[in-house]
């Protein structure tokens, strides 16, 4: 960014007009830019890592903040620019609800200032924001001074620990570099001792180890330690100060409307995908709501699978998780004795092409992947009711019959009926499909289960 251009405020990813579960600020450090900063390779946009926060965190709303300035800069300027930012913040609506900033090097400095001027500006929509602030992830950030004690603002600081940090209840991360950074000088040089990224600070002091100065916010991979754990910290951040609503009142003495049986890497998707329901006025078994402390948790698991309307095997990113295979089972079996409806559910970051057990794959599925939208939610309240929320209009370039309901019908069972259902789940994915090498694989499989129906028909 030239050293004459004003702050900025860039819009990463958002969510529908509802409001958003929670905004997460990305603000660089000095030399820095709104994405580069963030990217291992500033040529390839799939290195851009809050790109993958966007596709496996729900209702998370994702801005970067950039602003000029080299290692000449003077700190006095820190607080300018925290000022025209909080003010863009507030411009664009961040802050009405839960907001969490994840800071490299200097940026930190910067959310210092803009939070302490959120809460001494008078203004109550800058005080919401400092409110509102649930998590802040320092990467590297001098609080006690850098290199040569450059930056070092002992009255900022004292601030934000003795006043701030005492009145507000925040998630906080502080990631220090482990290794020395080149910097142009003769001799590489640790750009930010531990120590003062510590800052004497509370909450998780974690080392990069591996990463130099300049390394500290990148990522090269969903599987880098970073990732990972930036990932965990904006989770925490959500299910920490996850808003308390009131679902409708519900007869307890009524079977649950549906099993949500779930692998545990899950859990945050799956409380949303509970609470959404909740909202619709079903009646969702969740693990964590229903087990009994002190109870055998696997006589629960029985008596739910045996007495509930429906059953949402629910597949994310990790695949079915270790208890959920046998769930599924159990479910399958109950689908033969009493016809129990089974729905497979893709959530958020679950594979293009999930690979599902062969059985639960003749089961028309719900497509979540693209969030827990009022649709996507829609279609599975479909499901468990059996009653159709409003009419699916495909594109008009796709092909095929509509979509049905993802439901089982008495009418067929046996053999043929599970072949006939396969049919029907194959059509809609044909239908959906985007490319022709897919749709040309669904269309062999589509033939398969035709000729097989035939022979079953005699």
């Amino acid at each position: 960014m030239p050293n004459h251009a004003p702050p900025s405020l860039t819009m990463i990813s958002g969510v529908p007009q509802s409001q958003p579960r929670i905004s997460l600020v990305l603000i660089h450090g000095l030399g820095g830019d709104v994405r580069t900063s963030w990217m291992t390779s500033a040529d390839d946009e799939g290195t851009f890592w809050p790109k993958w926060l966007s596709g496996e965190i729900p209702g998370l709303q994702i801005w970067s903040a950039g602003y000029a300035g080299g290692m000449s800069i003077s700190p006095s300027k820190f607080a300018d620019i925290g000022s025209n930012l909080l003010e863009r913040c507030s411009v664009a609506g961040i802050g009405t609800g839960p907001v969490v900033f994840i800071a490299h090097s200097c940026g930190g400095l910067i959310v210092k200032h803009l939070l302490k001027r959120a809460v001494t500006s008078g203004d109550p929509h800058d005080r919401s924001l400092a409110d509102n602030t649930k998590g802040i992830a320092f990467l590297g950030t001098p609080h006690l001074g850098g290199w040569f004690g450059k930056f070092r603002d002992e009255a900022l600081h004292d601030w934000f620990v003795q006043e701030f940090l005492k009145q507000h209840s925040i998630v906080m991360r502080n990631y220090y570099e482990t290794e020395t950074t080149d910097v142009s000088l003769p001799t590489r040089i640790m750009v930010v001792s531990k120590e003062s990224a510590m800052g004497n600070l509370p909450g998780k002091q974690v080392a990069l180890v591996g990463k130099d100065h300049l390394s500290l916010c990148k990522a090269t991979s969903r599987e880098d330690f970073l990732y990972q754990s930036l990932r965990m910290f904006v989770i925490q951040c959500m299910d920490q100060h996850a808003p308390v609503t009131e679902p409708p009142v519900i007869d307890s003495s009524e079977p649950f409307d549906v099993f949500l049986s779930h692998n545990s890497q899950d859990k945050p998707v799956v409380r949303q995908l509970a609470d959404a329901l909740a909202t619709r006025g079903r009646r969702p078994w969740l693990d964590e709501r229903e087990l009994v402390p002190g109870r055998p948790w696997q006589d629960a698991l029985e008596e739910i699978i045996q007495t509930t309307k429906t059953a949402a095997i629910l597949v994310g990113p990790a695949g079915l998780g270790p208890w959920e295979d046998p769930e599924m089972r159990a479910c399958l079996n109950e689908f033969v004795r009493r016809r129990l409806p089974v729905i497979p559910v893709l959530l958020p970051g679950a594979p293009t092409k999930p690979q599902l057990p062969l059985f639960l794959s003749a089961f028309t599925w719900v497509d979540l992947r693209g969030g827990l939208t009022n649709e996507g939610v829609g279609q599975l309240d479909w499901g468990i009711t059996g009653k159709k929320p409003g009419p699916l209009v495909l594109p008009a370039s796709a092909a095929g019959p509509p979509l049905q309901p993802p439901v089982t019908t008495e009418s067929e069972s046996g053999p043929l009926g599970t072949w006939k259902r396969r049919l029907q789940f194959l059509q809609i994915e044909e239908a959906k499909a985007s490319n022709t090498a897919q749709k040309f694989e669904l269309q062999e499989q589509i033939q398969e289960a035709k000729a097989k129906i035939r022979e079953l028909e005699g």
